[in-house]
């Protein structure tokens, strides 16, 4: 295994990405399955749940597909990235990306919303900061978000309540004002419209499937 890591690393750095494939796939199919996994199975079926010999393999087991998820990473994060590129947004991603671009600046506007989206936001006075018209700032906001820049950051008030209650830790009412509604009353009504339920009852819903 230390092998396999060592040389996925410097192949990495080669970018011979095809090598990091063969790697690992001679090393599943050689050193895993014809040798480590015949010889642990048996102990694995027979021994005892909490018996040294067992838990021994399970650590093994363990640091093994540990390895192995962190040296696929970069494969599969690249991966993703292709497709998105060479996708139907691929396009948009790469003006999103290009400094200078109208919607290089409306990241630049998503990034601002996520950062203070506790906080109320003139978005005149943002497209203004962008050196953009507000109209052109909400038409090619919604051309990458879908919705406008008002209701993107409800979205992410919801969003973070939602979470908050998940913990456990907060009602209804405490995750409202965590995120920035004044009024309870109006965050239930509009985290209803965007779940489709009030908020104990979908936190229910989601603990519970």
């Amino acid at each position: 295994l230390y092998q396999l890591v060592k040389n996925c690393t410097q192949n990495y750095e080669d970018f011979n990405f095809h090598m990091v494939y063969h790697d690992i796939n001679q090393f599943c199919v050689s050193d895993m399955s014809n040798f480590y996994l015949d010889i642990i199975k048996d102990r694995l079926y027979t021994s005892k749940p909490d018996s040294v010999e067992r838990k021994s393999a399970q650590t093994a087991m363990y640091i093994i597909l540990d390895s192995l998820v962190k040296m696929l990473a970069p494969m599969i994060m690249k991966e993703i990235l292709y497709l998105l590129l060479s996708g139907p947004l691929g396009n948009l991603i790469k003006a999103a990306n290009t400094k200078g671009n109208q919607y290089n600046q409306i990241a630049d506007a998503i990034n601002l919303l996520k950062e203070n989206y506790k906080k109320k936001i003139n978005m005149d006075e943002l497209a203004r900061s962008l050196n953009l018209a507000p109209s052109s700032f909400y038409r090619y906001f919604k051309n990458v978000t879908n919705v406008s820049p008002l209701q993107y950051q409800k979205q992410l008030k919801l969003y973070e309540a939602q979470r908050l209650m998940l913990t456990g830790v907060h009602n209804a009412e405490s995750a409202s004002y965590l995120v920035g509604y004044e009024s309870p009353t109006q965050f239930s009504r509009e985290y209803k419209k965007m779940f489709g339920n009030p908020p104990k009852t979908d936190i229910k819903n989601l603990t519970t499937t």
